[in-house]
């Protein structure tokens, strides 16, 4: 789901000159990323954009070489254009201005790209163009790009007589610098010429990955750690207000508390020729203009931009729409919006009997329905192994700080279950995901849903060091932590309290200690 900076190399020329080469890639973006406005409206007022929209510039990191001088960055800025008259492509230029270290620089167009002109580089073959510090120091590259584009569904990006939509037309960018080891940043600007959105960057992405262009209208909500900036094209007809949608946003910022809130998320709502349904990328999001105050899509693409956990194996890919399937039918039920029968119900109905998950792709029905199925069976379990003192909450709230570094597998999934909330649940893991075989539930639910997953804490265990160990307010001392230790092992429990906890607790209570207490 993210863009990842590919590795940088080096070669050693003579005795004195290091050559490092980077590269970035950007395509067309099918889903979305996050944020927009510096000007924020209140809820109630409607704001209409008809000039240019720029994403600010982010502040480049600095990087030092030898003699410790800042490494200037690649300044790349892009100019879109909807170029009315052609209907179904945009253009785009990119003007590059390279820093002083930088020695060499290849542009790769996409399949949907076809370059118009350029200045400073040359063709090298097919959709290959390159540039090097005997050129000249003004890089410019006009291209056009094809928008409109079906998958399975339909279609996800189009251009209308009014409006577009699509994800950032980046090019794709390899290059070669001097002075290893500082890495030259890339330093992003992008400008629609005329009316439209732009989703701002996040921290960790080069450029938006959602535009709209053409006029539009929108409305902003807050919450106290999130911002939802619903957008729609001017003069489209919404099934669903946006005052309510923007108040099942700003309920499901409490609701589905598992940590990885983006402070800015931007919300399409986008009519015909786009497909129904939706679509997510990181912290933006777009449902159909036809969706209805009663369905759960802008749950489920809400879940899907809280989803920070890393790269899944094959075998747990299912997790990604699993997840958001259950938990669109959880938080619909939770915050009113359906009842438990039908809560129930959309949890059993069509489940695919002889899937088996693990070798499901992400995007079947098996991974959105069995899935969800099979995560509603674990929940419970854990709902009720540990007197409603864990949910499943909990363990995805642990699985978004997992690194990057560490894939997701079935083994990692059970073992921070286990980890999370003390409850083993690999042999339920191992049957419903390995085989064919698929869980049942009761007709009644509402005595196994014994806690709501609102007030659930980072650290759900609210005290500190001393007070769980001592029952007092001191420092503890080192043997008197290791014989707390030894008690937990036997009662998991801690002195001092009637507490029962599990290992992740335990363990967190000892980093806490670590850096509160002197050994």
């Amino acid at each position: 789901m993210q863009l990842r900076t590919v590795a940088v190399l080096c070669l050693l020329l003579g005795s004195s000159l290091s050559v490092g080469v980077g590269s970035t890639a950007a395509g067309l973006a099918t889903t979305s990323t996050a944020i927009h406005p510096t000007s924020l409206a209140p809820i109630n007022n409607t704001t209409n954009n008809n000039t240019s929209t720029s994403v600010p510039t982010p502040v480049p990191t600095s990087a030092s070489r030898a003699s410790t001088q800042p490494t200037p960055p690649i300044l790349i800025n892009y100019s879109i254009d909807r170029t009315p008259d052609s209907l179904g492509t945009v253009q785009v230029t990119a003007t590059v201005t390279p820093p002083p270290n930088l020695v060499n620089l290849t542009f790769y167009l996409g399949a949907e790209q076809t370059i118009l002109q350029s200045t400073g580089i040359q063709h090298i073959e097919n959709k290959i163009w390159a540039w090097n510090d005997s050129l000249s120091s003004a890089i410019t590259v006009t291209y056009r790009v094809a928008v409109n584009s079906s998958m399975k569904f339909g279609v996800n990006r189009v251009e209308t007589d009014s409006w577009a939509f699509l994800g950032t037309p980046q090019v794709t960018l390899r290059y070669g610098y001097s002075y290893y080891p500082p890495n030259p940043d890339r330093q992003h600007e992008l400008l629609i010429q005329g009316a439209g959105y732009v989703t701002p960057t996040p921290d960790n992405e080069p450029l938006a990955r959602y535009l709209l262009l053409g006029p539009y209208n929108s409305r902003t909500a807050q919450t106290p750690s999130q911002t939802f900036h619903y957008v729609w094209p001017r003069n489209t007809t919404l099934a669903m207000d946006p005052s309510r949608a923007l108040g099942i946003l700003t309920n499901l910022s409490t609701a589905f508390n598992v940590s990885a809130k983006d402070p800015r998320v931007s919300v399409f709502s986008l009519p015909h020729p786009i497909r129904g349904g939706g679509a997510s990328y990181n912290t933006s999001l777009w449902i159909s203009a036809s969706t209805p105050p009663t369905s759960d899509v802008l749950y489920h693409e809400y879940v899907h931009s809280r989803q920070s956990f890393p790269e899944t194996t094959a075998a747990m890919a299912w997790l990604i729409e699993g997840s958001a399937s259950y938990y669109s039918h959880y938080l619909a039920w939770q915050l009113g919006n359906r009842d438990l029968e039908t809560f129930r119900d959309r949890l059993v109905r069509g489940v695919p009997t002889d899937a088996v998950l693990a070798t499901t792709a992400q995007t079947t029905d098996a991974a959105y329905e069995k899935g969800a199925l099979v995560l509603a069976k674990l929940d419970i379990r854990i709902r009720n192994k540990t007197n409603g003192r864990y949910t499943l909450m909990d363990v995805f709230r642990r699985l978004n700080t997992i690194t990057e570094s560490q894939i997701l597998s079935v083994s990692r999934f059970q073992a921070t279950i286990t980890n999370v909330t003390g409850v083993s649940v690999n042999k339920s893991v191992n049957r419903y995901v390995t085989t064919r075989d698929t869980p049942t539930l009761p007709t009644h639910l509402e005595h196994l849903y014994t806690r709501s997953d609102t007030n659930d804490s980072t650290i759900p265990v609210n005290t500190t060091i001393p007070e769980a160990i001592a029952g007092a307010d001191r420092v503890v001392q080192i043997q008197e932590f290791l014989t707390a230790i030894q008690y937990w092992k036997q009662t998991k429990s801690v002195p001092g309290t009637n507490q029962v906890l599990s290992l992740y607790d335990f363990l967190t209570l000892v980093e806490l200690w670590k850096n509160e207490t002197p050994v």
